[in-house]
C-alpha cells in the first residue's frame, strides 16, 4: 500500500514516512527545488502528482527492468532497497511474465494490497448500510411513498446486527445495452414483500 512506497520514498527524502503518506494520494507534488510538498494547481501541466511520481514510476520502473529486456542492474539497485527481494536471485530471472510476477508478488502481493485498501477505504457494512439501502432497494428505501415500515425495516435502516436476519436476493439479467433491452429474460418479483 502506500505506507510502503512512503517508508521507501521518506528515507531518500530525509521526512517522516507517515508524513509523506498523507500527501502520496492526491493533488501534492514535490518541488525539487526547495525540497517542499506543495498543492498542485489544476492548470500545472509540467509537474507530476506525487503518487504518479513516487508509486506509479516505481511500479512501471520494475516492469520495464524485468518485461522485455531483463535490466539487473537497476533490478540490483532496487534490490538493496527492496527487502522483501533480498533472497532473489536476479541472475535466475529471465525476462518475462515470470520475472514480474515473481518481483512484484514478493513486494506488493496484490491479495494483500486490495484487501488492506478494502479495509482502509470501505465503510464497514453497519456504517454504510443507510446509503446502501436506497441502492438496493429503491422501492422501499429511496421513496417516502411507499417507504418500509415495521421493525424489520428498522433494523435494516440502523444495521443492527440483533435484529432479524434478512436475505436478499439478486437476479443478474443479460442485456442489449445498445438497444436498452433485456435478452430473454423480464425483471419481477418485488410486488409482494411485506416488512
Amino acid at each position: 500500500g502506500l505506507g510502503t512506497f512512503a517508508r521507501l520514498v521518506a528515507g531518500k527524502m530525509g521526512a517522516k514516512p507517515e508524513i509523506l503518506q498523507r500527501v502520496l494520494w492526491g493533488e501534492w507534488t514535490f518541488n525539487k527545488k526547495t525540497k517542499r510538498v506543495q498543492r498542485r494547481s489544476p492548470l500545472d501541466t509540467k509537474s507530476k502528482p506525487m503518487f504518479v511520481e513516487f508509486v506509479l514510476q516505481q511500479i512501471f520502473a520494475v516492469y520495464d527492468a524485468s518485461y522485455k529486456h531483463l535490466n539487473t542492474e537497476l533490478l540490483a539497485k532496487m534490490q538493496s532497497q527492496i527487502a522483501p527481494w533480498k533472497e532473489v536471485d536476479l541472475g535466475n530471472l529471465t525476462a518475462g511474465a515470470a520475472a514480474v510476477r515473481e518481483l512484484m508478488s514478493r513486494w506488493q502481493p496484490f491479495a494483500d494490497c486490495i484487501l488492506r485498501m478494502a479495509v482502509q477505504h470501505l465503510p464497514s457494512p453497519l456504517g454504510a448500510a443507510a446509503n446502501r439501502l436506497p441502492v438496493i432497494c429503491p422501492r422501499w428505501f429511496a421513496s417516502t411513498e411507499n417507504e418500509a415500515e415495521g421493525p424489520i425495516a428498522e433494523a435494516l435502516r440502523q444495521g443492527d446486527a440483533a435484529g432479524p436476519t434478512v436475505a436478499y436476493l439478486a437476479k443478474f439479467l443479460a442485456a442489449d445495452l445498445e438497444r436498452q433491452v433485456l435478452t430473454g429474460d423480464t425483471l419481477i418479483g418485488d410486488e409482494d414483500v411485506k416488512f
